[in-house]
């Protein structure tokens, strides 16, 4: 390969870096999920565990299909993390009639974990709110939302 073709498809990488929504969402994701990680750990969870205990909070009993749903989450990789919650007494997952039908509900342990945790998670989503300012964290919940629902369409 040439140098010019070289450097052309180097300078195509490096732009596709820049503008690839994909690549900067996840990076963010990756920085957003590392401090909200580090964030929680006084009270054991990580990111996920406690985003999962908030939505049975606000959802109550769910079955673990339509919980992966309204959590844009794949159900194998929801399985996985139910795993540790339930060990730890915080979930609960019961079986249906049909024994394919599983629902999940937040124990009582689980219930006082999330009061715990939610001051801690308050902290640090009102210095992030602070460091870009009400209307740019309104206006990026927006397009956020947005998003999603462009790339599932």
């Amino acid at each position: 390969m040439s140098n010019q073709k070289s450097d052309d498809n180097k300078k195509s990488m490096q732009r596709i870096g820049i503008e690839c929504l994909g690549f900067n969402v996840r990076k963010t994701a990756r920085v957003l999920a590392k401090a909200f990680d580090e964030t929680l750990a006084p009270c054991g969870l990580k990111n996920t565990q406690f985003s999962i205990l908030v939505g049975l909070h606000v959802r109550g009993p769910v079955n673990v299909q339509a919980f992966s749903d309204i959590l844009k989450m794949d159900r194998t990789t929801l399985t996985r993390n139910l795993g540790p919650l339930e060990r730890q007494g915080l979930i609960r997952i019961t079986t249906g009639s049909d024994r394919r039908s599983r629902s999940i509900a937040l124990t009582e342990a689980g219930e006082k974990l999330l009061q715990q945790a939610v001051p801690l998670w308050q902290h640090l989503q009102q210095r992030l709110v602070d460091g870009l300012g009400n209307d740019q964290a309104d206006q990026l919940r927006k397009t956020l939302r947005e998003l999603s629902k462009v790339a599932s369409e």
